[in-house]
């Protein structure tokens, strides 16, 4: 009994915050059709955010490297001179990572939202 009430619960929990989970999506009104390509595009513009973040890491770390003397970064934080290579090594061995767990993530929102994340994006391109 809990656990059926737990069930409907929660799918009307989350279908009234995501439209697009409805049986016809055709049915929505406009302003949830607006709501949900607004969360979509609310999304993808978390998602590049942290993705142009992470790809600038390892430069980032780079540029403090060749200028440790001028930026005095490693002395304010209490970092060797050496210990800045294992930072540059780090951060360029996360970028494959989180790109693997950004494309994963992306799949389980398209699969879990029904958002057809690909097809809005090469619709827009």
């Amino acid at each position: 009994y809990w656990a059926r009430l737990f069930k409907n619960w929660f799918l009307l929990k989350v279908m009234r915050a995501n439209p697009l989970l409805l049986e016809n999506p055709d049915e929505l009104r406009p302003k949830e059709r607006l709501d949900a390509l607004n969360a979509i595009v609310d999304g993808m513009g978390a998602l590049s955010t942290e993705n142009i973040g992470v790809a600038l890491g390892p430069w980032t770390a780079l540029f403090v490297f060749f200028f440790r003397r001028e930026t005095d970064m490693g002395n304010g934080y209490g970092i060797r001179d050496q210990d800045f290579i294992y930072y540059i090594i780090f951060a360029a061995l996360c970028v494959p990572g989180i790109a693997l767990i950004n494309a994963f993530a992306n799949n389980v929102i398209e699969l879990t939202y029904r958002w057809k994340l690909y097809d809005y994006c090469s619709f827009c391109a």
